[in-house]
């Protein structure tokens, strides 16, 4: 079992156990008002029975769609349909079509300000961090790279979030800077990974152009093979199928990308 959701369990456990303990001693479960002080066993064991559940729907949820190839399990819209009424963060929704993470309250529509608020809890835990951006990561660059200019809008948004603003997905805010003598960082690193991850086409989709353009890189379709370089530097460069066959493709030349940056110079 999962320590993490074996933790969950008996955290729930602690958290009844207090909430009946609770009851023995002030007749009812939980209340506020005047008995709130007698009753904070009882509101210590809500609080704790929460957690553990938490921490049981993450751990099982996530790790049932990571590795997996089951079709698309997110989308976005804008519950203003359009209009400019409200922030984005109540206005922008992520729809969770399976049993995701995100999926604890009952309701699969998560407001960017909900999706905020549930990162915050796990952003600590560095392993169900690494598992909500491999399942929500790629999700959301698949649409910011194939749905409309609107989706596309509230998906970077969402990714914002996902990736801490540490690497802005967005390639208006310019140029990405890293310290060449420790590489690129982990969440860069993932950035990279979900842009490449649905495959490669012969030439960078949308997203995977995004990507280049924020590290100074290019590509180009030479023949036989085309190569991906950097601008400063063109002899800095990796090669690419003009025609790839191989579905993993896409991954792989990720992983060529973060090791062209990791060790190349660019100037």
């Amino acid at each position: 079992m999962n320590w993490k959701r074996g933790f969950g369990i008996g955290l729930m456990f602690v958290g009844v156990y207090l909430i009946v303990i609770n009851g023995s001693i002030t007749g009812n479960v939980i209340g506020f008002g005047e008995s709130y002080g007698n009753n904070i066993l009882g509101f210590l064991g809500i609080m704790i029975f929460l957690i553990g559940f938490f921490l049981i729907v993450a751990t099982t949820t996530i790790e049932d769609v990571v590795g997996t190839k089951a079709p698309a399990q997110v989308s976005v819209y804008d519950s203003m349909q359009g209009s400019k009424i409200g922030s984005n963060q109540d206005r922008f929704y992520l729809k969770d079509k399976g049993d995701l993470m995100l999926d604890i309250a009952g309701s699969h529509d998560v407001s960017l300000k909900d999706f905020q608020a549930a990162y915050d809890l796990i952003k600590d835990d560095k392993e169900l961090l690494e598992k909500a951006r491999n399942v929500y990561g790629s999700e959301l660059y698949k649409i910011a790279n194939e749905g409309s200019d609107l989706e596309e809008n509230i998906a970077l948004e969402f990714l914002e979030v996902l990736y801490e603003g540490n690497i802005s997905p967005i390639e208006s805010h310019g140029p990405i800077k890293i310290d060449l003598k420790k590489g690129l960082s982990n969440p860069q690193k993932a950035i990279i990974r979900s842009a490449f991850k649905g495959g490669w086409k012969g030439y960078p989709d949308k997203s995977q152009k995004r990507v280049l353009n924020q590290y100074g890189l290019a590509h180009v379709s030479d023949s036989p093979h085309g190569k991906i370089y950097f601008k400063s530097n063109p002899d800095n460069f990796v090669t690419t199928s003009n025609t790839p066959s191989d579905v993993n493709a896409g991954k792989n030349i990720g992983r060529d990308v973060i090791r062209l940056i990791n060790n190349s110079d660019r100037d």
